[in-house]
């Protein structure tokens, strides 16, 4: 049994190829986001409104993408992600969702349904709140 930080990807991004981890370093929010991580789990991945489910070693180019909005765009990312994440659950695992409500909608009730325990403790908190959250729990 392990647990398994999911961090949400950032707007902000450094420029050039970069692994992951690096690439929305910029972003204060997932700075903070990463070091919970790394503190509070025994491994972590980032969500990607683009690539999906990204190892922080993956090597990634900037890019300028959100969460689709269609019903049809959102289904296909958590289908895409859940087929991804799947591979590197373990039955017992616990997951820890570190992003907004987007994602933790999306892809928390598909973990839910498949029977593993979920956290989300920043649940319904606005970016100022998370970041002090953050701060005070990493």
């Amino acid at each position: 049994m392990s647990t398994i930080a999911l961090v949400a990807c950032s707007k902000k991004k450094a420029a050039g190829p970069l692994p992951a981890e690096e690439l929305y370093a910029p972003s204060a929010l997932f700075s903070k986001s990463r070091a919970y991580a790394l503190a509070h789990a025994d491994r972590w991945l980032i969500l990607s409104a683009r690539h999906g489910l990204v190892a922080p070693d993956q090597e990634l180019e900037p890019y300028d993408q959100r969460l689709g909005t269609t019903r049809t765009e959102r289904e296909i990312w958590t289908n895409r992600v859940w087929f991804a994440l799947r591979g590197e659950l373990s039955k017992g695992d616990e997951v820890v969702m570190l992003a907004g409500r987007d994602y933790g909608r999306l892809l928390g009730a598909e973990l839910r349904r498949a029977g593993y325990q979920v956290s989300e403790p920043m649940e319904g908190l606005g970016l100022g709140a998370r970041l002090g959250w953050l701060s005070r729990n990493a």
